[in-house]
């Protein structure tokens, strides 16, 4: 048994709401975020459970929904889903394979796959690369560099 804190290491602030409304704000992605009794967002990652990671935000319009669920977390993905698909999003590829590279930066997630939701197929794939390759501030994409560079 490990003497570091257990998960869940962040706790939820903002006031308590529903499921929906966490993920209405999660897309949001700004301000305080209300949590429910299962979900929270910590800034880009929306999470179940205190620690599990759920889905990940990688634009306005395109998020990443984890794919590889215990049994007991199935219904909550279910939720999610219904209220990505109520805020105009749909899926658009299954167990997408950069979605595992994202997930790997984002919270450290090597063995879990994702799908791919948005609400325009060449806007989502372009913020899927665009994480994959570690964002805007990713020195490949121009960013990152010291200043006077």
């Amino acid at each position: 048994m490990s003497d570091w804190p257990l998960p869940p290491l962040y706790e939820p602030r903002g006031p308590r709401d529903s499921d929906e409304e966490v993920v209405r704000a999660f897309l949001r992605h700004q301000g305080p975020t209300p949590h429910s009794e299962r979900l929270h967002v910590e800034d880009r990652v929306l999470r179940v459970d205190g620690d599990m990671p759920l889905a990940l935000w990688m634009g306005p319009r395109s998020v990443l929904l984890v794919f590889d669920l215990t049994d007991d977390q199935v219904e909550i993905r279910a939720t999610v889903a219904d209220a990505l698909t109520a805020e105009g999003l749909t899926m658009l590829d299954e167990q997408q394979p950069l979605g595992i590279v994202v997930g790997m930066q984002l919270v450290g997630a090597r063995t879990l796959t994702w799908d791919l939701w948005g609400a325009d197929i060449d806007e989502a794939f372009a913020d899927l690369r665009t994480a994959a390759m570690g964002g805007d501030d990713d020195m490949l994409l121009g960013g990152g560099l010291p200043p006077n560079f």
